[in-house]
C-alpha cells in the first residue's frame, strides 16, 4: 500500500503486484467499492519520492447546536445531533458568520428532506436539493474563501424533490477551514449510536473475546464503537464506518475476523446468501456470527430493500454453520402500527385509528412466541464456525 506519512497511512491505495487497485485510503477510511483509481501523475510521483503530501487543512467541527449558528421559523431539533428547519415556515432560515478559508456545510439529506438555498453575502451561491431516499446520508457543500473575507451565510428552505415526505432543512454540523497546514492524525471515536441499538448479545460475545480479537459490525451504519477491536463496514456513505465495503465480497483475508455483528442488513443486499458464505469465510475457527433480518416489516429505505427473510429463510444464509440457533421479535403491535403509518390513509377518524392502536396492543400481549414465528418482525441468528 502507498501512503502519505513514515507512520500512520492517511491517504493512498491499496495495488497489487500487477499493478492493479482494489481500494482507496483517504482520510484514514478505505474505499472498496466507489474508490476513484489513482491518476497517472499521483502514481509517477509516488514512485518517484516513495511519499504522497500528506498535509491537511486545519479544521474544526461545530455542532448544529452551536451558538455561532442562528435559527428562525419553525426550528427543528432531532435528538441531539440534529437541528434545522421544519421546511414550513415562509421566513425560515439558518445563518451563519466565518472568515475561514473554507466552509463546509453538513446537511442531513433523507427522505423527509426539501431543499436548501444558500446564499452568501447576499448573492445566491447554490440551491441543493438534500432528498435521498436510500437511507439519511451526509451531503456536503463547500464555500471556499482562501483570502479570509467576512462570509455572511444564509440558509433558507428551497423547492422540495415530489418525492420527498416533507421539506426538512436539517444540519448535521459545520466545518471551518484554515490556511494552516497541518500533519493528519487518526485518533478513535467517541462511542456514540444514532442507527440500531446493539443486542445484549453483541456486548456479551464482545466481552468475551481477547484484546487482540477483530469485531465486525457489517452494515454499521450509524454506529460508533470506542474499542480498538471494532470495525464498521458500510456500504452507503456515512460518516462513521472506518471501511467502505460491499457484504456480498468483504475486502478480508480469509480465518481473518472474530466476531460479524449485522442486524437490519439482509434485506438490503442484492444476494444474502453470498453474504453469508462471506461471513463464513472471513470468520476465524471459533467465530461468532449474529445476524438480524427483516422478516414481515414493510418496505423500508426505498430502493434498498430486496429480501424479508423467514426463520427458514436466516437459517439458510448460514447453511455452512453447523451450530447455529434461530429465533425471532414478533413485535405485531409495532409492525402494525408501522404497517398503518406507511398506509397514509386519509379517510380514516383519529379515533379509530387510536382504537386500531389498542387492538393491536390487546393482541400483541396474547400472542405465544411459538406462535409469533409465522408472523414476526424481524429473525435472528447466532452460529459459531467450528473449531476444527
Amino acid at each position: 500500500m502507498t501512503h502519505s506519512g513514515a507512520n500512520e497511512p492517511h491517504r493512498g491505495w491499496l495495488e497489487d503486484a500487477n499493478g492493479r487497485v482494489w481500494g482507496r485510503l483517504e482520510n484514514f477510511k478505505f474505499d472498496f467499492i466507489n474508490f476513484e483509481q489513482p491518476s497517472d501523475d499521483e502514481k509517477a510521483a509516488y514512485r518517484q519520492s516513495g511519499t504522497i503530501e500528506s498535509a491537511v487543512q486545519q479544521q474544526t467541527l461545530l455542532s448544529p447546536f452551536d451558538a455561532r449558528i442562528l435559527y428562525s421559523g419553525d426550528v427543528l431539533t432531532i435528538g441531539d445531533y440534529l437541528k434545522g428547519l421544519g421546511g414550513k415556515a415562509a421566513d425560515a432560515s439558518i445563518q451563519f458568520a466565518s472568515d475561514a478559508a473554507r466552509v463546509e456545510l453538513l446537511f442531513h439529506a433523507h427522505g423527509w428532506s426539501g431543499g436548501a438555498a444558500i446564499d452568501v453575502n447576499g448573492i445566491r451561491f447554490d440551491v441543493v436539493d438534500l432528498f435521498n431516499q436510500e437511507i439519511a446520508i451526509v451531503r456536503r457543500i463547500s464555500i471556499d474563501n482562501p483570502t479570509g473575507l467576512p462570509l455572511a451565510i444564509r440558509i433558507t428552505p428551497a423547492e422540495r424533490n415530489p418525492a420527498s415526505q416533507g421539506g426538512q432543512l436539517l444540519v448535521e454540523g459545520i466545518v471551518e477551514y484554515s490556511n494552516e497546514m497541518v500533519a493528519p492524525a487518526y485518533t478513535r471515536p467517541e462511542s456514540s449510536n444514532r442507527g440500531g441499538a446493539f443486542r445484549p448479545r453483541f456486548y456479551e460475545i464482545l466481552d468475551s473475546l481477547d484484546k487482540q480479537a477483530v469485531v465486525l459490525d457489517l452494515g454499521g451504519g450509524k454506529r460508533k464503537l470506542r474499542d480498538q477491536r471494532y470495525i464498521n463496514l458500510d456500504y452507503s456513505s456515512l460518516e462513521e464506518p472506518q471501511i467502505y465495503g460491499d457484504g456480498c465480497a468483504l475486502p478480508f483475508k480469509n480465518a481473518s475476523i472474530d466476531f460479524v455483528y449485522t442486524a437490519a442488513v439482509l434485506e438490503h443486499v442484492r444476494d444474502p446468501l453470498r453474504m453469508g458464505k462471506e461471513i463464513h469465510r472471513v470468520l476465524k475457527p471459533g467465530g461468532y456470527v449474529l445476524a438480524n433480518s427483516a422478516f414481515m416489516q414493510p418496505v423500508h429505505s426505498e430502493g434498498q430493500h430486496f429480501f424479508n427473510l423467514t426463520p427458514y429463510g436466516i437459517d439458510l444464509v448460514f447453511e455452512d454453520f453447523p451450530d447455529r440457533k434461530v429465533w425471532w421479535e414478533t413485535a405485531f403491535a409495532y409492525t402494525m402500527k408501522w404497517f398503518l403509518q406507511l398506509s397514509q390513509v386519509r379517510n380514516v377518524s383519529p379515533e379509530d385509528i387510536a382504537e386500531f392502536h389498542r387492538i393491536a396492543d390487546l393482541i400483541d400481549a396474547d400472542i405465544t412466541d411459538e406462535r409469533g414465528m409465522y408472523f414476526a418482525s424481524g429473525v435472528w441468528l447466532e452460529a459459531r464456525k467450528p473449531l476444527a
